[in-house]
């Protein structure tokens, strides 16, 4: 997946990097000091890019001995243009590059932080439901000493009744006063 998205990155490079390359020539056509700076950039990749290809000749065996040419002007600020056009295409693509890696860096960041306050309020709650259920602990074990404590009365209650008479113990129906007439 990578790679068919790193060529089709490099292509668009390429074809976005023609149309500046051929504006940075126009400029170089028509500014000197600017045209003078391409050419002295060209030049100093020529020599660079000779002295690696010779290295890796002389590697396969072949003679590295002569001297590098300058490219002539013409060649040159093409060559210069070219590679200031490519340089700032890059250097846009890098950029957009690291701003995305940043942005996905903060965004990760954020989700992170989210998760842990909410990892942090649910142990919190735990603490809460922890601290209240040993709360409610102790009043239970309170209250069944208290139960303990309390003496039964049923049994006192039996021998008052025990004690009564029967009559007593049943109400005797009032008597009202009758009218005859």
């Amino acid at each position: 997946m990578v790679m068919p998205v790193v060529k089709l990155g490099y292509l668009f490079v390429r074809t976005v990097a023609k149309p500046v390359s051929s504006v940075i020539k126009q400029q170089a056509k028509d500014h000197p000091k600017f045209r003078e700076a391409c050419v002295r950039l060209a030049q100093l990749y020529h020599r660079m890019d000779v002295r690696w290809r010779r290295r890796l000749a002389a590697r396969a065996g072949e003679d590295i001995s002569a001297i590098v040419r300058p490219l002539d002007e013409q060649k040159a600020v093409d060559l210069g243009a070219s590679f200031i056009g490519e340089a700032l295409i890059f250097g846009v693509a890098g950029t957009l590059l690291v701003a995305e890696a940043a942005r996905s860096n903060r965004a990760e960041s954020a989700r992170r932080r989210l998760i842990e306050d909410r990892f942090e309020k649910l142990f919190e709650d735990v603490l809460n439901l922890s601290a209240r259920q040993q709360e409610l602990t102790d009043q239970l074990e309170a209250a069944d000493k208290r139960r303990g404590q309390v003496p039964k009365v049923e049994p006192e209650h039996q021998i008052l009744r025990s004690k009564l008479e029967p009559e007593q113990y049943h109400l005797k129906p009032k008597l009202e006063p009758s009218i005859e007439i």
